[in-house]
């Protein structure tokens, strides 16, 4: 495992910390071949800079190995977000004049994290082309993963997380918040809910035909697709995870990472949410 840095002190010291948090990931059970999705909040790692991320995404590589397939939710940071705080038969006349982002280099949301915004940068990253559920991933199974995702209900059925399920894939939370689970939207397209509230994301996007106002509509993957008396159920589905005798967790540099099998949670999640929504 070599790391990209300059001193050769530094290097060596960047692929010390690398090994280690791949022996800590292979420990918990990543397991290599597979497909990974990550959860990353790279301060809580207390990697320190420049190398921080890259030394994370070496460790990432290492674990899953060159068979396995590491996946990023990205979104697509946009200049035209005021679209979608007007009514929707406001949009259209509001776009007028907007100057169009390209979504393959259009940078991921802040709110993702700074370690999805490197991971987006890699030279052998392949991109979505979905601007709302704009996914990232280095692997051998990205062009599966990506493969005709939907516009619409972006995250059902042929989405990337879709099919990271039908592939029984794995989830990885490394530092992360506890509402930050992805994979839930997927569960929210399973579970048995009535009148399942939905929404709609305008963007300016570039296209070979000039600035073109478009939009993708979807469950509501902002307010939720129901009520819900609790602060946010992403994060109660996490932790009633938690007790389950079969929850793999463990400590890697003092961020608390965590292991979720993606068909077992995501089932688990949406029968959750057809007993509480």
């Amino acid at each position: 495992m070599q790391m990209n840095t300059t001193a050769a002190g530094t290097t060596v010291e960047c692929n010390r910390i690398a090994n280690n948090i791949c022996a800590d990931l292979s420990m918990l059970g990543v397991p290599s071949g597979g497909i990974l999705m990550c959860h990353v909040g790279l301060r809580k790692l207390q990697l320190g800079r420049p190398h921080g991320a890259d030394i994370l995404l070496s460790a990432l590589r290492s674990a899953v190995g060159t068979s396995g397939t590491l996946l990023v939710i990205l979104g697509t940071a946009s200049p035209h977000e005021f679209l979608n705080s007007l009514p929707i038969s406001e949009r259209g006349k509001a776009a007028e004049g907007c100057v169009g982002i390209d979504i393959s280099t259009a940078p991921a949301l802040e709110e993702v994290g700074a370690f999805a915004e490197f991971f987006r940068r890699q030279p052998d990253v392949v991109l979505s082309s979905n601007p709302n559920a704009r996914f990232a991933a280095i692997g051998p199974h990205a062009e599966m993963l990506f493969h005709n995702q939907p516009w619409d209900d972006y995250y059902g059925t042929d989405s990337p997380l879709h099919r990271a399920y039908l592939h029984n894939g794995y989830i990885l939370r490394l530092g992360a918040d506890d509402a930050t689970v992805t994979a839930l939207h997927y569960a929210e397209h399973r579970a048995i809910v009535a009148n399942k509230r939905r929404t709609r994301w305008d963007y300016v996007l570039a296209t070979p035909q000039g600035h073109q106002h478009v939009w993708v509509e979807g469950l509501d993957d902002a307010e939720g697709i129901a009520d819900y008396a609790g602060e946010d159920y992403f994060a109660d589905i996490l932790r009633e995870w938690r007790l389950r005798p079969d929850y793999k967790h463990t400590e890697i540099r003092g961020a608390v990472a965590e292991l979720l099998p993606f068909v077992d949670f995501v089932d688990f999640g949406a029968t959750w949410m057809g007993k509480h929504l």
